[in-house]
């Protein structure tokens, strides 16, 4: 009966930089290096937390308190996702209509 409109949903993202994480994870996270890379630099004496020597991958970081910091990578730190806007799109797909990823797809 009356005029449609679109709905309009207000969506809470957490900030990922308030949760503590391990260090592993962290540094992978913020795009420095692979797990595996991370975790074999950590026990090689190679990571730094608030400058001093974390030989513990599963060390439990808080990236807004702590500063890590990776031999010949520098300092990590993980963007600031409140400043990345976040648009989301929904798309009532009527019968027929074919949505796919990859344009050779049936």
């Amino acid at each position: 009966p009356g005029e449609r409109r679109p709905a309009t949903w207000k969506v809470s993202i957490p900030d990922v930089q308030r949760k503590a994480d391990k260090l592993e994870r962290f540094i992978s996270k913020a795009g420095a290096l692979s797990r595996t890379a991370t975790r074999e630099k950590v026990r090689a004496g190679g990571v730094r937390v608030n400058g001093v020597v974390q030989r513990d991958p599963w060390f439990m970081v808080r990236p807004d308190l702590e500063t890590v910091e990776v031999d010949g990578v520098g300092l990590i730190q993980m963007p600031d996702r409140s400043r990345i806007p976040i648009t989301v799109v929904i798309f009532n797909k009527p019968a027929g209509v074919v949505v796919t990823l990859r344009p050779n797809d049936p």
